[in-house]
């Protein structure tokens, strides 16, 4: 059986060892900072309160498994970026949208948008 002792963090620095561990992945900066919206968003939102922080296993999963970074030579870019200015996140319903579940963060020139599968 594995202990585990209750740690208080600064949001900052929850979302700095998040975003620190893409750089394993070599990942370019505007992707980066598309994961640094996903992480600040659900830090702030209370997502890992009172949850085991794995940060090697979050991160990793996002980036391999869980997440995609969506431009304009997506055929459902347009689409995605749509439902975005409506304010539809919830995109798992979509037949527009090939399949992704949630808009997770969108680049502030509206060039990449990070989705979840």
């Amino acid at each position: 059986m594995e202990n585990y002792t209750l740690v208080k963090m600064d949001n900052d620095e929850i979302i700095e060892m998040l975003v620190n561990r893409l750089d394993y992945w070599n990942v370019d900066r505007e992707v980066k900072e598309l994961y640094e919206k996903m992480y600040t968003n659900y830090v702030e939102n209370g997502v890992f309160e009172g949850a085991e922080l794995d940060v090697k296993a979050i991160v990793d999963n996002d980036y391999v498994n869980y997440c995609q970074v969506l431009d304009d030579s997506d055929d459902c870019f347009e689409a995605v970026l749509k439902h975005h200015h409506d304010g539809d996140y919830d995109i798992s319903c979509e037949d527009d949208c090939d399949g992704y579940s949630f808009i997770e963060a969108v680049s502030d020139d509206e060039s990449m948008i990070l989705v979840r599968s």
